[in-house]
């Protein structure tokens, strides 16, 4: 689980910096990655802890 949390945290902040240096389309695309990996990261989180739940 470190290792998801760490790698969603290291592609966000990769694209938020490089965010502010894209054109307005590829800024916006660019901007939905880190949202999807750390929905992600959650889904695999909520995941282990019902499933040590049980």
């Amino acid at each position: 689980m470190c290792i998801v949390i760490a790698a969603a945290f290291l592609i966000s902040m990769v694209l938020y910096v490089a965010y502010y240096r894209m054109e307005e389309m590829k800024a916006f695309y660019a901007a939905m990655v880190p949202l999807v990996t750390e929905a992600f990261s959650i889904v695999i989180l909520a995941g282990m802890l019902l499933a040590g739940s049980r």
